[in-house]
């Protein structure tokens, strides 16, 4: 039986267009599709991982495809970490391949129809063809025997098809036994997105540094898509050791911590910030968490933490949170 064991973001309000557009602001990360910077963030959040599965990520950039793209990055970005997410965990002593291509073909009313084209390829086990009709079908039957999981679970695949139809595209899959799969995000665009011409995307309007706690990583991808052209520079940590180290060496600003993690979770990390005698012991902290018990202010303030940001992630929320800590913004709007 096919087997993937992935989980997977379960995003909701992935635009946050309109927000941004009734407080008079632009970012590139609705508008924009950082093509090269965002699928090189995405291999580097999944190179550990694959690493462990002795498997190699390649990527290829056909060099007719811009670095920016007029498309909505979130819901592509998502889509293409589904894709990436699955092709790793599936794949032992293998390879991991993701080709970015230019695709053009001929159209009755406009001549040429051009086409983004990112395809993630690997050499796993391959799809069985009963497996293959139930693909973008939510499920979850699974059986547990010593603590492993067996049997079909939802890979985000629904989601993926869901999002990438919304954008006018299509997923594409081929896949043979014993040979690997491929997944293949088809895009169609105007025909002005592929000239070769510098976008104005805006600028940076948050002067901080952001340090994202959590043991997720994808969530470490999320945040960093969101705010990789807003903030100065973006810190991602794993549990609270790695972000206190992080404190140690580094001028944090802002700190979204996730609650719940391994080794050391959130709250013992916030409470080590706050007693600690060091500068950084004031440094604003938002709570990460899906526990409605620490969406609620009360509980956060006797721990320590600023604000409350509740999963799955609203960007909107994000953005208010930004705004109401991020010092450089405060001056420039009330000064």
């Amino acid at each position: 039986m096919w087997y993937w064991g992935c989980k997977m973001l379960n995003e909701e309000n992935l635009s946050g267009k309109a927000y941004l557009e009734s407080r008079g602001q632009t970012l590139s990360v609705d508008g924009y599709f950082h093509v090269q910077k965002s699928v090189l963030a995405m291999k580097s959040i999944w190179t550990e991982q694959a690493r462990k599965n002795n498997t190699r990520i390649e990527t290829v950039f056909d060099k007719n495809v811009p670095n920016v793209l007029p498309i909505n990055a979130m819901k592509f970005q998502h889509c293409l970490n589904n894709l990436a997410a699955n092709a790793v965990n599936s794949t032992i002593d293998g390879l991991v391949r993701v080709i970015v291509s230019r695709l053009d073909k001929p159209h009755p009313k406009y001549g040429t129809q051009s086409y983004l084209l990112i395809s993630v390829q690997d050499t796993g086990p391959g799809i069985s063809a009963g497996d293959m009709a139930s693909l973008f079908v939510r499920k979850s039957d699974t059986a547990t025997q010593n603590g492993v999981t067996y049997g079909v679970v939802d890979t985000g695949l629904p989601m993926t098809q869901s999002l990438i139809t919304e954008m006018g595209g299509k997923i594409l899959v081929k896949s043979e036994i014993g040979k690997g799969s491929t997944f293949s995000l088809v895009l169609p665009l105007a025909n002005s997105s592929f000239e070769n011409k510098s976008v104005s995307i805006g600028s940076r309007f948050y002067d901080m540094n952001v340090l994202v706690v959590d043991d997720y990583n994808l969530n470490h991808l999320t945040l960093k898509a969101l705010l990789q052209d807003s903030v100065v520079k973006i810190f991602t940590a794993s549990h609270g050791y790695e972000a206190l180290e992080i404190l140690h060496s580094c001028p944090i600003d802002l700190i979204f911590m996730d609650i719940h993690m391994p080794i050391m979770d959130g709250i013992e990390t916030t409470l080590k910030i706050r007693e600690s005698d060091r500068d950084w012991s004031g440094v604003h902290i938002v709570a990460m968490t899906a526990d409605p018990d620490y969406q609620h202010m009360h509980l956060c303030k006797k721990i320590g933490i600023d604000a409350a940001l509740a999963k799955p992630f609203r960007i909107g929320a994000v953005y208010a949170i930004l705004e109401d800590f991020a010092p450089a913004y405060k001056i420039a709007t009330t000064g």
